[in-house]
């Protein structure tokens, strides 16, 4: 009996980790993560040294984006679920790419925007994090979607893409950005902007809209009895 529980409990990683699918979500995971790594982590720095703000208003100003994101995370997330017309992969397709397409629009915009107008920059700088909200409806609701039963593995490894970009992205904008002027920021905007456009031609490409083979009970029952001979 205990065999035959750790049978069925056990994770086919091998038939996961060859699923092409799973991988998009988790390079999408990668271009999201770099774009709120880069916005959470280093926006105070851009908005007081490079716009200017004063270091009382900073706080204030750098929560904004978070903000923006978390409301239209529910916004999204309640379109996506009602949303009956079209199948689950292209809307896995269509809110990705909002999320996606469209922060990557508004930081080309910040690029080319320079400095003279900050307040316009706070506010396309807060629409570039606000909008990412719809990966809630993108890779996010994909993940377990195609994974069902191990979902727990699939979207746990996301974290991966946190920590990964946590460590990458500090060394690009340091390394772009040596002395904080908006000229070098630009090109840090339009890095992650290329970033996101590229992660998500690849989950448009992969991305499947039904559970995967290895969720099925008929693959379940024939790795379980592998497992217990």
């Amino acid at each position: 009996m205990n065999s035959s529980k750790r049978a069925l409990q056990a994770i086919p990683y091998a038939a996961i980790l060859s699923t092409p699918a799973i991988w998009a979500v988790w390079i999408a995971s990668i271009g999201n993560f770099t774009c709120v790594n880069m916005m959470f982590l280093f926006s105070p720095k851009y908005l007081s040294t490079v716009l200017g703000f004063a270091v009382h208003k900073t706080g204030f100003t750098a929560a904004l984006p978070p903000l923006a994101q978390f409301l239209s995370k529910l916004i999204f997330g309640m379109m996506s679920d009602r949303i009956k017309f079209i199948s689950e992969k292209n809307k896995f397709r269509l809110f990705n790419s909002i999320a996606f397409l469209g922060s990557a629009i508004f930081l080309t915009v910040l690029a080319f925007m320079g400095d003279s107008h900050k307040n316009w920059n706070m506010i396309v700088l807060g629409c570039a994090a606000g909008i990412l909200g719809a990966t809630t409806g993108g890779f996010f609701k994909a993940g377990p979607v195609i994974s069902k039963q191990y979902s727990h593995f699939v979207t746990g490894n996301i974290s991966l893409g946190i920590t990964i970009t946590m460590l990458v992205v500090p060394f690009i904008v340091h390394s772009l950005t040596p002395h904080n002027i908006q000229d070098e920021w630009k090109w840090v905007f339009l890095v992650v902007a290329v970033v996101m456009v590229i992660t998500n031609i690849i989950f448009l490409i992969f991305i499947r809209g039904e559970p995967c083979e290895w969720t099925k009970d008929e693959f379940v029952r024939s790795h379980t009895m592998a497992s217990v001979k």
